[in-house]
């Protein structure tokens, strides 16, 4: 089980990772490309580092390893996408603008208490799962007289943006907090 102590610790602990964290998240983040017809390409999502707590964490102690789930949010995101419509004659071309007001994720990070073989306490987000999404707006740009399809091609895009938003935090965000939570040692006044 969990020293009482380690509990009352745990949300400044995270509060302290997520604080040193926030600096090394890249901006913007590059969003995947789509191919086809409807062409999705430099996409880019900003204000990825106003990642905070949003709720307290929970913490589940084990003779090995201790574990916790975390809610995290975002608020304020921006994200663009060029787009490129092949329709025969003309090609359509234009970009896509994102907003999204707030995400709230769970995130779920396991540290070892006893060293591995390499004498190295691991650290290591094994979970990083959106919860919500709110306030998402999408505004078109370079359809012209043809603006009855883009409500159908909003939601397309809105989809494709909601993938790409997961990767981002799949992938540079988790990285990122990953990377900080190597420095095992700068955290042990906190815990163990």
């Amino acid at each position: 089980g969990c020293r009482a102590a380690s509990k009352k610790n745990t949300d400044e602990y995270i509060d302290k990772v997520l604080e040193e964290t926030r600096p090394k998240i890249p901006e913007p983040a590059f969003l995947p490309e789509r191919v086809g017809r409807f062409k999705l390409f430099n996409g880019t999502l900003e204000n990825l580092s106003n990642l905070k707590r949003v709720g307290p964490a929970l913490v589940r102690c084990t003779e090995p390893s201790v574990s916790f789930l975390v809610p995290v949010g975002l608020k304020n995101l921006t994200g663009r996408y060029f787009w490129e419509m092949d329709t025969g004659l003309p090609v359509f071309r234009g970009f896509i603008d994102m907003f999204i007001g707030k995400v709230e994720a769970d995130v779920l990070y396991t540290r070892q208490r006893t060293p591995d073989e390499s004498g190295t306490k691991k650290a290591v987000i094994e979970k990083f799962q959106i919860n919500k999404l709110e306030g998402v707006k999408i505004d078109f740009d370079g359809l012209g007289p043809i603006n009855r399809i883009a409500s159908r091609l909003s939601n397309f895009a809105a989809r494709f943006f909601n993938r790409g938003l997961s990767r981002a935090l799949e992938g540079p965000v988790r990285n990122a907090i990953n990377k900080e939570l190597r420095n095992v040692k700068k955290y042990e006044k906190y815990y163990f």
